[in-house]
């Protein structure tokens, strides 16, 4: 059975409706924030498109590779700024994989061979307590990411800060500057607007 809706209910939700669908369109047809969406989008694009960031530095027994990235779980976003600086804020986290890779120099006498292989020894043996309580404590820090803070407005989008992210062992969010690894593709683009991109 049907019930009839009170008079003016539909016409109500109707123009509801109508000024909701228009209030959308409005926004999509703003021009500064498509402009705001298409900075942060190259943006985005070019810190995926980063190699890893590789060092290196070596000893008599060893050379120890250190690579960090490439940038993964690359998330961005526009929002309305909370400043009176621009009419938008970007937003883009991601994630930086890293690892050391160590190798034995080529050609070490038997001598030398020998001192390396006790020098790894006792080093072993110092290290493992403080492993071995590590493992018991667990980790002090998870789910780290990088931060990046923009300005969007009529001109260059201004990267205002570079954030990183972690939580602790009782879930507590820590943030701090990101200080390091200034020369790194991904602080380049960020800094350059994306106009860098890594081909």
């Amino acid at each position: 059975m049907l019930t009839k809706c009170p008079a003016g209910l539909g016409k109500r939700s109707t123009l509801a409706l109508l000024l909701m669908l228009g209030g959308l369109a409005a926004a999509q047809d703003d021009p500064a924030k498509q402009k705001a969406i298409e900075q942060m989008r190259q943006i985005a694009d070019a810190i995926k498109h980063c190699p890893a960031h590789r060092s290196s530095s070596q000893d008599e027994c060893k050379v120890h590779d250190y690579h960090l990235g490439p940038p993964t779980n690359v998330e961005w976003d526009v929002v309305p700024s909370k400043t009176v600086r621009s009419p938008f804020q970007g937003i883009i986290e991601f994630t930086l994989p890293s690892g050391t890779t160590d190798s034995a120099q080529p050609n070490l006498s038997k001598k030398l061979q020998q001192k390396c292989a006790n020098r790894d020894l006792v080093d072993a043996q110092i290290r493992a307590p403080a492993l071995d309580a590590a493992m018991k404590e667990g980790p002090k820090w998870r789910e780290g990411h990088y931060r990046y803070e923009f300005d969007l407005g009529s001109g260059a989008p201004e990267l205002i800060k570079m954030l990183w992210v972690v939580k602790d062992k009782d879930n507590n969010t820590v943030t701090s500057a990101a200080t390091g690894d200034r020369d790194a593709c991904w602080v380049t683009a960020a800094k350059a607007g994306g106009s860098n991109r890594q081909p």
